[in-house]
């Protein structure tokens, strides 16, 4: 990525502990740099109709793919805005999580080739947490769950992010099972690192 910002992505199945990670890392290097804190989807319009199409059991995973990518075609421009003032950008979700999730019911490649001119992460931080565990999360945090949040759907998902990882020499993996500081050690010490 060409600009004088970082680009940090935080990826992972719900429950993983993203936006708890994301929020520890962007207070932490606040105290150096300027930060971006977001996430996907926005708080835009597009972003509140994913939003509420997660929460309803539909199946339309063309339309919700394509809101997706409608949501991210204008949130990287206020990402790209960000970087090029030297902000750090962290994101709680971006591409991958659209490729992840979207390959239960459409192929990895379409999904790749919908998100391919949107500006690739420096460092993608991967959470590694068990479906169940995820789950079990979830159910604790919100008591209901959303269209892609069942164990078998959630170990594809996952099959899906590994792969990617296994490829991808800035995606690092990081065990989300820990207690939320020891976890942050091992952030912090990818995104020092590099």
């Amino acid at each position: 990525m060409n600009s004088s910002g970082k680009f940090i992505v935080f990826e992972g199945l719900d429950g993983s502990g993203l936006s708890t990670q994301a929020k520890l890392l962007a207070k932490y290097l606040q105290k150096k740099t300027r930060v971006w804190l977001t996430k996907e989807p926005t708080d835009s319009t597009i972003g509140k109709l994913i939003r509420a199409h997660l929460k309803k059991d539909k199946k339309n995973s063309k339309w919700l793919q394509m809101m997706f990518v409608k949501d991210r075609k204008e949130h990287v421009k206020n990402i790209l805005k960000a970087l090029g003032e030297g902000k750090t950008v962290i994101c709680d979700r971006y591409i991958l999580s659209s490729i992840a999730y979207g390959s239960i019911n459409t192929k990895t490649k379409v999904l790749q080739d919908l998100n391919k001119d949107f500006p690739k992460p420096d460092i993608t931080i991967l959470l590694k947490v068990p479906p169940k565990v995820s789950l079990k999360r979830i159910k604790k945090s919100r008591g209901s769950f959303e269209l892609f949040e069942h164990e078998r759907k959630l170990k594809n998902v996952w099959h899906t992010y590994s792969e990617f990882a296994k490829k991808d020499k800035t995606i690092f993996v990081v065990v989300g099972t820990r207690d939320k500081k020891e976890v942050f050690k091992r952030v912090r010490e990818v995104v020092e690192r590099d």
